[in-house]
């Protein structure tokens, strides 16, 4: 099942962390979370690793739609070391 969606998502093992899916009785959740990276400051171009929080998203795909199936995707919210403003990690599925 964590391959029908890592292909669904166009993810790549290499980049994941963790994937489990939790089968109910008309549907199969998943939850991801991407490995960490350095990301780069939207506000001032600089490169940091450094995690404020997460943040837990609710996903839906037009795939999943009708087996009332979700993506819960733990998404990282970065603070840069310069300006100090924060910003969430890159998400391949999500283009955000």
């Amino acid at each position: 099942m964590n391959d029908f969606i890592i292909k669904l998502l166009d993810l790549k093992e290499k980049d994941l962390d963790f994937i489990e899916s939790i089968t109910k009785t008309e549907s199969s959740d998943f939850i991801i979370i991407l490995k960490r990276s350095i990301q780069v400051c939207p506000h001032c171009g600089s490169l940091t690793d450094r995690i404020k929080d997460y943040k837990i998203r609710k996903l839906n795909h037009k795939v999943l739609i009708h087996s009332h199936s979700f993506i819960f995707y733990k998404q990282r919210r970065y603070c840069c070391k310069d300006c100090g403003k924060s910003f969430v990690e890159y998400s391949p599925f999500t283009g955000t």
